[in-house]
């Protein structure tokens, strides 16, 4: 059995695209490991505090209690009218 290295060069456009059409569960298998590339699996750095802000958005966030930046756009367009 050999094995090859094949570099490919996937379009971020058709990267985007394939994404979405992800389910769910898979979506959120591909945030956990996004999140775990960028940010690391240790906590190291953050102080107590930070942490658990950290752990309560995560909460609100997978509980719904959240807003999209369009709606947040929405809604803070119509206070300033």
């Amino acid at each position: 059995m050999s094995t090859e290295t094949i570099n490919l060069t996937i379009p971020f456009d058709f990267l985007l695209n394939v994404i979405a059409k992800l389910d769910l569960v898979e979506k959120q298998r591909l945030w956990e490991f996004l999140d775990t590339d960028l940010h690391g699996d240790d906590t190291e750095g953050l102080d107590p505090e930070e942490e658990a802000e950290v752990a309560q958005a995560y909460q609100e966030y997978e509980a719904g209690n959240y807003i999209t930046l369009d709606e947040y756009s929405e809604q803070r367009a119509e206070r300033s009218i």
